[in-house]
């Protein structure tokens, strides 16, 4: 299963297509499940807070910035999980 995120380029306000890497989509999945546990250090998080599909926030509380998902990271999200309900489930047999 592939899946595609709009990448903005700064010379023209056009869109391209192009598919997340297996650990981009991975690092995606755990911004939105558990944020806390990323390394903000990792090349995946910047490919993704280029492509705005995260973005990083300022937590005062914890005085340290933590990886949120925008809008477009949300939807990449919630059609991956509408795509994993029509599956059945291997483990029921």
């Amino acid at each position: 299963m592939s899946f595609y995120a709009p990448v903005r380029t700064s010379r023209s306000r056009q869109r391209e297509t192009s598919m997340l890497s297996a650990h981009e989509f991975a690092t995606l999945l755990l911004v939105h499940r558990a944020p806390e546990q990323l390394q903000i250090d990792r090349e995946d998080v910047v490919a993704l807070v280029e492509r705005h599909l995260i973005v990083m926030q300022y937590d005062a509380a914890s005085g340290e910035h933590r990886p949120a998902l925008t809008a477009e990271g949300l939807s990449v999200v919630r059609c991956v999980q509408r795509s994993g309900e029509s599956e059945p489930d291997v483990t029921d047999a």
